[in-house]
This record gives structure tokens, C-alpha cells and sequence, in this order.
């Protein structure tokens, strides 16, 4: 048991260093900073920091005391005092830094929709294409791309509105006439409703 606390305090005192090294130096940017933890020899579960688990050490809140679950829908918020690593005021000077430097809001980013999730196939080996982001000169695009041909892969907004002018074509050529149909069909019945109606009030009037 004492070994299992003398882990987890030094686990909580490099988080702690991680947080003033990033408060207190200047990086071009967050790649850079990750890779000072590591040439400062900090060590995440024996191996050297990724560029995500430094961003999660800095998006968690549980090292603030503080655990996000979700009840169906709902985002719930519960204290934890015990497993508080941080103090509020560090962690919110850090959040004002990681937008300075990754350029994002400190709430979650918008998940992207993919109108054709599920929907289209890949040309040459047939299976679902999946609708992903990617990252191309620093901004964050959705494109559809196939998970075994590499080589297939459309942009997101192009296909989608390439679809979406394809389906509008189809209801004026084919959907269109039948509607016009439908409703000079209504309108015949409606005028024979009327009629009857009619007729039955002026045999009404006559008795």
C-alpha cells in the first residue's frame, strides 16, 4: 500500500510541475511545449507524453476535484475533493493559455454532421464510407474516406452538396408531375364535396 501511494503522489507532483512549466515559459507552440515535458524527463505511464495526453492533463477536470459524467442527456457535474491535484486558480490561468495556443474554445468543439454517414460505398472495394475530420493547413475539414482504399476520398461539402443537387433533380423530374397530379386531384374532389353539399342545402331550402 505505501508503494501504491508513493506512485500516485509522484504521479500527482509531475502533473503539478507540468501545469507551472506550461504557466510559466513561452512556446511557439503546443507541439513544442509537449516536447519540453519530455526533454524534462516527465513521464506518462513510463513512456514519454503524446500531444493528446498533455492537452487531456490540461481538459480534465478531475484534477480539479471535479468528475463529468452524463446522466442520459444531461451533463452532470460531481465534486471530488479527494482526488483534487490542482487549484482552481492554476487551472483556469491554463485554460486561458491553451486557447492561446491551440486556438479553440475551452467548451468541447461542435461535433461535424455527416449527412451521408452510412450511406455511400466505396467504389472499388464496396464497403462503407466512414465520414471523418482531418486536419489540412491547421483547419479541421470533414471528408468521406474509405477505411481500406486510402486513395478514396471526397470532401465532405462537395459530395454532400453534389447529392443534394442530384436529389433535387430527381423531385423535379420525377416527383413534380406526380405532386401536380395529386393536387389537381384534391382539388376535383374537394369541388365534389362542395357540390353534394350544395345540392343537399338546396334540397333542404326546397321542403
Amino acid at each position: 500500500m505505501d508503494g501504491d501511494w508513493k506512485i500516485v503522489k509522484e504521479e500527482a507532483e509531475t502533473i503539478q510541475k507540468i501545469y507551472r512549466l506550461f504557466l510559466n515559459g513561452e512556446f511557439k507552440n503546443f507541439n513544442q511545449f509537449v516536447k519540453v515535458v519530455n526533454e524534462q524527463g516527465y513521464l506518462f505511464k513510463g513512456k514519454e507524453w503524446l500531444y493528446g495526453n498533455v492537452r487531456s492533463l490540461f481538459k480534465n477536470k478531475i484534477y480539479i476535484g471535479i468528475r463529468d459524467y452524463k446522466d442520459k442527456e444531461e451533463l452532470i457535474s460531481a465534486p471530488v475533493p479527494h482526488l483534487r491535484i490542482i487549484d482552481q486558480n492554476t487551472w483556469e490561468q491554463a485554460q486561458i493559455k491553451m486557447q492561446q495556443y491551440t486556438r479553440e474554445s475551452i467548451e468541447e468543439e461542435e461535433p461535424m454532421f455527416f449527412l451521408l454517414k452510412d450511406l455511400i460505398e466505396c467504389f472499388e472495394c464496396e464497403k462503407k464510407i466512414k465520414g471523418k475530420k482531418i486536419k489540412r493547413l491547421g483547419v479541421k475539414i470533414g471528408v468521406y474516406q474509405c477505411d481500406n482504399c486510402n486513395s478514396v476520398k471526397y470532401g465532405k461539402e462537395i459530395l454532400e452538396q453534389e447529392v443534394i443537387n442530384h436529389a433535387n433533380k430527381f423531385f423535379n423530374d420525377i416527383l413534380s408531375p406526380m405532386f401536380k397530379e395529386f393536387l389537381s386531384r384534391v382539388v376535383d374532389e374537394q369541388a365534389s364535396i362542395h357540390k353534394k353539399l350544395e345540392q343537399g342545402l338546396d334540397k333542404v331550402k326546397a321542403r
